[in-house]
């Protein structure tokens, strides 16, 4: 934590520090870490899973959609 507050200290004054730290916010966080693939849990490398799900039929033609999990193989979370 001491390495990301001298960071910010070298951009911002420490009363912005302390505002910007304050309004931290876990889920945002988590939203961020999927987003680009790493684990909120363990901080691993996610991997997709995809497959196709039948939905019937749509104008007389099978029709598919393609469903999409993103998993972590370190912790085995899983992430939709």
């Amino acid at each position: 934590m001491y390495g990301l507050i001298s960071i910010l200290e070298k951009e911002h004054s420490i009363s912005e520090v302390v505002e910007l730290l304050s309004s931290f916010d876990v889920e945002e966080l988590k939203d961020y870490a999927i987003g680009h693939n790493i684990c909120p849990k363990c901080f691993g490398e996610l991997s997709e899973y995809k497959w196709e799900e039948s939905r019937g039929e749509y104008m007389g033609r099978p029709a598919f959609e393609t469903m999409r999990e993103l998993y972590c193989e370190g912790c085995g979370e899983v992430y939709e």
